[in-house]
């Protein structure tokens, strides 16, 4: 069996980049305030809907905004609590 290679440099450390804010929704409109009040439901651990990787794919959709068609299909009604 052969040595596993050993090397005498110490480890690259990479600085921490800092968390980006939330992109904001476009006034008056319509699918970016049902984005918004999904991403709210999705990022609530309280909340029935609670799922971080689908509240980023709302900031996503967010922040390319504006879109036509729009890339993510949403119900109207967004579920109560649990």
């Amino acid at each position: 069996m052969t040595e596993p290679f050993r090397s005498q440099e110490k480890p690259v450390e990479l600085p921490m980049l800092p968390v980006p804010a939330p992109p904001a929704p476009m006034a008056d409109c319509t699918l970016c305030g049902l984005l918004d009040a999904w991403r709210t439901a999705h990022n609530d651990p309280r909340h029935s809907a609670y799922d971080p990787s689908s509240g980023i794919d709302c900031n996503v959709e967010i922040r390319n905004h504006p879109h036509d068609p729009p890339r993510m299909t949403l119900p109207a009604r967004v579920p109560g609590p649990r």
